[in-house]
């Protein structure tokens, strides 16, 4: 399923072009959609520079995109996880094994300084836990990017912005666990 495509049976995800992490933070909510053991996974790496192909913000079809970090949902649907990933243009959800090897290419042709890591952290605490003001996407001339429409979520426990604690690659700080592409593929069950 594609973001905002009307053929499907249940309302489409909420989706604002460059706020990932908030457009996953809406889907996570979304039981219609996702089974209870849903995980969030922050995708960067020390570098803030991730490879990913098959991302409608690159700059021809067929080229990798670098992103600083980027957020999907994986959903271990009965028929085998399946890969919530809104700005790719192979549809919505994926089954997590054609979304692996399309969104990372082969790591032994792309540089290592492009290799993903993956912070996993369970919905519900992401859905408890995730607060952003939106300070990321401003300079002082003004957005970056437009912003969604909807209240971004947070804050919590007082603190109205915490992304930095779910983007950052260091196992030793933030929530959840941190893998490389082979645990992560693991994880998976792949």
């Amino acid at each position: 399923m594609a973001p905002n495509d009307p053929s499907t049976t249940h309302a489409a995800p909420d989706y604002t072009p460059y706020f990932c992490e908030e457009n996953i933070y809406r889907l996570a909510a979304r039981r219609d959609l996702i089974g209870d053991q849903a995980e969030v996974v922050f995708i960067t790496n020390a570098r803030a520079a991730v490879a990913c192909w098959f991302q409608r913000a690159a700059p021809e079809p067929g080229q990798a995109l670098v992103w600083d970090y980027h957020v999907v949902l994986v959903d271990p649907h009965a028929t085998g996880p399946r890969l919530w990933d809104l700005d790719c243009i192979l549809g919505c959800p994926l089954p997590a094994a054609t979304w692996l090897a399309a969104t990372f290419q082969d790591p032994t042709q792309v540089p290592a300084r492009y290799h993903p890591s993956f912070r996993v952290v369970a919905a519900e605490a992401f859905l408890r836990d995730f607060a952003t003001d939106r300070s990321h996407m401003r300079t002082r001339h003004g957005w970056r990017k437009p912003p969604p429409p909807w209240t971004p979520p947070g804050p919590v426990d007082g603190v109205a912005m915490n992304l930095d604690l779910f983007r950052d690659a260091d196992p030793t700080r933030g929530p959840g666990t941190v893998l490389d592409r082979r645990a992560f593929t693991r994880h998976l069950g792949l």
